[in-house]
């Protein structure tokens, strides 16, 4: 599959200095970008990556996952393997039909699609402590019936999307990322990407999967496209008008404006368009109206106000034209955008350790210790068996291993009034961890704590195979 074109905003009719106003927005508001993108016309007008984060890196999607499993469902239903409206538990023939509560044999495949099985809260922490064969999470989902009758409300929830991963599963005889690599990642040309899973081996399909900033905005394209991509199709229009009906929410989320608008198969309905979207500000917007794809990835709990300032200065910016003044100066904007590194402002000091008195990290990361370096320092915790490579004023990448577990990090820090300070961003996610003092010791948290919990291992990419 080509590469995507990359152009000039005031080439498509776009006025860059909308994008420059959007991120002083988030930058006044302190909300933190990793990645941002914008495609016009199948073409990329404004794209950039704040050091460390880079284009080739992937980035953990949280709930944007969901989209790519909608669309590797759609394929199914496409071929006539899959039926919307028949039980969605008539497809998992692994499962002894004796043992699926009744209500749980009315939940159809859309309702899944649609977060409308009827249960009435958000939890999958029955998946992780499931009884074991055939299928302990599906086991364990049966444990769970929904409350409401299917179709009656709707309450976002992680089981309907692991649901529909499994039938995905069961129905090709592929793991999920094998089905999405055949048929949905290469086609896109979507390069690295990886999927967490359960503890038996299972996709979560409703999160976990990494890919590249550039690799959502392919999947934009497609979504944008209505099932097709440069020129070839991959998904039919039937399945589009079903997955953009959005039906309105019997039972609405939170109180923000672009969560009240309605929900497809798996995706939101927005103001304006609508969007793929994962916690911290993982998001695929999609305006078929102007005929544009952005993409963010982030660190922020601030989702809808990325939203509004997108509505509030890109959007007017997309069709009032630009100037190639507003181009350049976006350009070099783009090209030079970087979380600072942190650096000493006092004086360094020497070898030292220092009690955790505070923090939400496991005992792992206790008994924090410093050895300074030409270029910074390592530093090490009781519980690792890796050091961290912190670079002082510049950003360091290190490895950190668990068993079959690789975790990269980057970090930066240096020696501040009070102590020492760093942050260590474990760089395939959203998240930061940061270590700062604190009463007679230091601090070590994070500062969003990741959903999976708060072992930063959680994050990390499997050795197998």
């Amino acid at each position: 599959m080509s590469e995507l074109m990359r152009s000039c905003p005031s080439q498509h009719g776009i006025d860059a200095a909308g994008i420059s106003a959007f991120l002083d927005d988030l930058e006044e508001r302190r909300i933190e970008l990793h990645s941002l993108m914008i495609v016009r016309g199948g073409e990329v007008v404004a794209e950039g990556w704040w050091e460390p984060y880079s284009a080739d890196r992937v980035h953990l999607l949280y709930s944007l996952s969901k989209t790519f499993t909608s669309s590797c469902v759609g394929m199914l239903v496409d071929e006539g393997r899959v039926d919307l409206d028949r039980p969605v538990f008539e497809h998992l023939t692994e499962i002894d039909p004796a043992i699926v509560p009744e209500v749980y044999r009315r939940v159809t495949v859309r309702h899944c699609l649609n977060m409308a099985t009827g249960h009435l809260d958000d939890s999958m922490a029955e998946v992780e402590e499931g009884p074991a064969e055939p299928d302990p999470e599906l086991l364990a989902i049966l444990a769970d019936p929904p409350q409401a009758e299917p179709g009656s409300v709707f309450c976002y929830n992680q089981r309907a999307t692991y649901l529909l991963g499994a039938v995905v599963r069961r129905v090709t005889g592929e793991s999920l990322l094998g089905f999405a690599r055949r048929r949905l990642l290469d086609p896109l040309g979507i390069g690295e990407a990886r999927w967490h899973d359960t503890p038996t081996g299972r996709e979560l399909g409703y999160s976990g999967l990494h890919v590249t900033t550039e690799a959502v905005a392919r999947l934009g394209l497609l979504w944008l496209g209505r099932g097709q991509f440069q020129g070839r199709r991959l998904l039919s229009e039937a399945w589009f008008d079903a997955a953009t009906d959005f039906p309105p929410l019997h039972h609405p989320g939170p109180d923000s404006l672009d969560w009240e608008q309605g929900y497809g198969f798996q995706v939101w309905n927005q103001r304006h368009g609508y969007r793929g979207d994962g916690a911290f500000g993982q998001f695929m917007v999609m305006l078929p109206e102007h005929d544009t794809v952005l993409v963010t990835t982030a660190e922020t709990f601030e989702m809808q106000a990325v939203l509004s300032a997108l509505f509030t200065h890109v959007l007017p910016a997309l069709d009032r034209g630009g100037s190639a003044a507003a181009d350049d100066a976006l350009a070099q904007r783009l090209s030079s955008l970087r979380i600072p590194a942190g650096h000493s402002v006092t004086e360094p000091g020497h070898t030292m350790s220092w009690a955790r008195v505070a923090g939400d990290l496991p005992e792992d990361w206790a008994s924090p210790s410093l050895e300074p370096t030409e270029w910074g320092w390592k530093l090490r915790f009781a519980g690792l068996a890796d050091a961290i490579e912190v670079g002082d004023g510049t950003w360091r990448e290190s490895r950190l291993q668990r068993g079959e577990l690789s975790l990269p990090v980057v970090a930066s820090g240096g020696w501040i009034e009070g102590g020492f300070t760093c942050q260590i961003r474990v760089i395939e996610s959203p998240h930061t961890i940061v270590l700062a003092p604190h009463g007679d010791g230091v601090r070590v948290a994070w500062r969003a704590v990741p959903l999976g919990g708060a072992d930063p291992f959680g994050l990390a990419r499997s050795q197998r195979g």
